[in-house]
């Protein structure tokens, strides 16, 4: 009733809809296991260099999505050395989703990442849901004239993250680690890559190296083909005894041109066992590769068990 008039008040009745979340948002940033490529050749394309994957920890019907905006990494050496000219080892550095690169969030070419550290700004941000983790990959196109031997690429603290809540304005959520422990540090860095000639007897070698005891139970044996080809890797002993082999062809991904490593074209893997399935003795191995058009390249393998 209005008390000025006696007559009743107009009112009119809305209903909207308020989500309220009763407990911090959290996220969780880690990052991926054997992702990056350990030696790469001048020329290289589309080489991954380091995986992380984002945990969204709010549940429930109301939980709301985490937004990544930017991305902020730098460059550094073997000897622990800023490298101050990213765009004399890159032409190319991306941030891209990691099961599909044709996602890019992000992208640069030598002429825009002339500083160290660089950031990326997303030209759409990458939406981290709670439904399940969300990875992206940091990948790179070596150039043709690289000017660096080795590198690495690391994310030092979790400011460098600029990530905020949907639909808060602004509202940044707290990144912890796996027990829920609010970090500001967080040292994510991808191993150490180094860049080789183009030749399969600069690129032939294998990691880790020593192998064989627990957590190391194979190894990985990098190598550059210069064209598709029909390739075989032998191991021998020191007294010239085979141990194992195997073939691939020029159609399968071993066989492809171009580099093999994790990162790249698919490797060739040893488990340490000989032709018979049987755990190889502790002590030294030679590997030969060959190729049918007529390049090969040897390499020494040491077995601890």
């Amino acid at each position: 009733m209005d008390e000025n008039t006696d007559f009743s008040a107009a009112t009119q009745n809305e209903e909207a809809e308020v989500w309220i979340s009763t407990e911090e948002k959290r996220l969780i940033i880690s990052p991926i296991e054997d992702i990056t490529a350990h030696s790469v050749t001048r020329g290289s394309r589309d080489v991954t260099l380091l995986g992380l994957q984002f945990e969204n920890s709010e549940e429930g019907e109301h939980s709301t999505n985490v937004l990544l905006h930017r991305l902020k990494l730098r460059l550094e050496d073997r000897n622990g050395q800023w490298l101050s000219a990213p765009d004399r080892i890159f032409s190319r550095l991306a941030a891209v989703k990691t099961s599909n690169h044709s996602i890019i969030y992000a992208q640069y070419h030598a002429n825009s990442m002339n500083q160290n550290p660089i950031t990326l700004h997303f030209s759409s941000a990458d939406t981290i849901t709670s439904l399940m983790p969300d990875s992206l990959s940091l990948v790179v196109d070596i150039s043709k004239d690289a000017k660096c031997n080795n590198f690495r690429i690391t994310i030092d603290s979790t400011s460098w993250f600029d990530v905020t809540i949907e639909r808060t304005n602004g509202l940044r959520p707290r990144i912890t680690d796996d027990a829920g422990k609010p970090i500001s540090a967080i040292n994510l860095a991808s191993d150490y890559t180094v860049i080789l000639e183009s030749s399969l007897k600069s690129t032939f070698l294998n990691y880790p190296n020593p192998f064989g005891n627990k957590g190391k139970e194979e190894t990985i044996f990098t190598y550059y083909l210069n064209k598709n080809a029909h390739i075989e890797l032998r191991i021998y002993s020191l007294i010239g005894e085979l141990v194992w082999k195997k073939r691939f062809s020029a159609s399968e991904p071993q066989g492809q041109k171009g580099m093999h490593d994790n990162g790249n074209l698919i490797p060739i893997i040893w488990d340490g066992r000989n032709g018979n399935g049987h755990r190889v003795l502790n002590g030294t191995y030679v590997a030969l590769l060959w190729t049918n058009y007529g390049e090969t390249a040897t390499t020494k393998i040491a077995v601890i068990k």
